[in-house]
This record gives C-alpha cells, sequence and structure tokens, in this order.
C-alpha cells in the first residue's frame, strides 16, 4: 500500500502491548509473594488509560502518504498542480468504503483484560495461603501464559483459538492501517474521478486470516 510499512507499525503496537502485559505479569506474581490482597488499582493504572494518540497519528499519516503516492501517479499523465492539503480537505467530506475500530473498542479490551487478571489474582491469593508456597508460585508463574489468552477469535461463527491482548489489539490496529489506506484510495478515486488499483498487504499472514487474502 503505496510505500507505507503496516507492519512495522503493527509489531510496534504488539511490542508496546506485550511490555504491558510483562507489567502486569511482575505485579501479579510479587503480589502473590507479598500476599497483597487485591491488584485492581495496579491493573487499572496499567489498562484503563492507554494512550491511543500513536495509532491516531499513524493512521493520519497514511492517508497523506496514499494522497501523496495518488497524487504521483496522476501527474505522470496530467501536467496539473495540484495541492495535496486541499484533497485532504476534501477528503474529509467523502464516506468511507470500509470500517475502522473505534478507540473505544480497543479500550474496553484493554480493561476486560486488566479487569480480569484483577479477579483471577484474587482467587489465587485466597489459596496460597493453603498450599505449599514455592511450588504454587512456580506453578503460576509456568501458567501464567495461559491466563493472558482471554480473547476468543471468531472465524465462521465459532471461537477457534483464544489469542492474548497484544495479538488481538495489533490485529485490530492492522486492521484500521489497512482499511484506511483502502478508504483513502476510493477517495481519491472519487475525488479525481480516476481508476486507480489497489494491493492488499498483509505480510506474515497466520493460517486463520490467509484464505481470506485477495
Amino acid at each position: 500500500m503505496a510505500n507505507y510499512n503496516i507492519y512495522g507499525h503493527v509489531l510496534y503496537s504488539e511490542i508496546q502491548y506485550e511490555d504491558l502485559m510483562h507489567q502486569t505479569e511482575k505485579i501479579f506474581i510479587r503480589s502473590l509473594m507479598a500476599r497483597v490482597p487485591d491488584i485492581t488499582d495496579w491493573t487499572n493504572t496499567i489498562w484503563n488509560d492507554i494512550d491511543h494518540e500513536y495509532m491516531i497519528r499513524t493512521l493520519e499519516e497514511i492517508k497523506r502518504d496514499i494522497i501523496d503516492n495518488d497524487l504521483t501517479s496522476l501527474l505522470k499523465y496530467e501536467n496539473t498542480a495540484i495541492d495535496i492539503n486541499e484533497v485532504i480537505e476534501a477528503s474529509k467530506n467523502l464516506a468511507n468504503m470500509y470500517d475502522i475500530n473505534n478507540i473505544s473498542k480497543f479500550r474496553a479490551i484493554e480493561k476486560a483484560y486488566g479487569n480480569k487478571i484483577a479477579k483471577a489474582y484474587k482467587k489465587r491469593v485466597e489459596v496460597i495461603s493453603e498450599v505449599d508456597e514455592l511450588e504454587y508460585l512456580t506453578q503460576q508463574i509456568k501458567n501464567f501464559s495461559k491466563l493472558e489468552q482471554t480473547i476468543p477469535y471468531y472465524s465462521g461463527g465459532e471461537i477457534i483459538r483464544t489469542v492474548t491482548p497484544s495479538t488481538y489489539l495489533s490485529m485490530l490496529y492492522n486492521v484500521n492501517i489497512t482499511r484506511t489506506g483502502w478508504n483513502q484510495t476510493f477517495k481519491d478515486a472519487e475525488y479525481f474521478n480516476k481508476d486507480l488499483m489497489i494491493l492488499e498487504t498483509h505480510p506474515n499472514s497466520c493460517e486463520h486470516c490467509r484464505p481470506y487474502q485477495r
């Protein structure tokens, strides 16, 4: 899609979420060791107020990149001076063809994950006083990755696997970037009354995404 590095931005977002999950795991295990009764305040601090400015800025950047790419293509055939800012303003009045995941959807998933971890913690802190501490903590460290896989992934109306927030939210982010590019391409085609070709970009797709490409 033009010259924009979609995969790099999606990977960056996944790494950022992985870091938040790692912070959560440290709080979870250390709190169990200290017998802290509740970690809700800490998980809320991590997961309730994530700054999504990076995504917002990226989507604006890709719109400009697509327009710039389309203008470059058009000017090969037309000797016309076109102001990219005029095209951007015109685009605001044109409807999207594909839906974009709202920030509210990201926030709901993030908050639900923080709440789930806090709720799971309460059950485990009750158990640890009744069992062998070292063995139980070892078990929790080994099994924390299973606890993180809390989000159902659907295909054909059925849950085919559960994934972590970093996986799922980066997938939503990938959708937003890709569809933003598609939308802008169609808007440019409408604005210039020209046929423009788009090529889908989805590197390293998983087995569940691959059948739906192209």
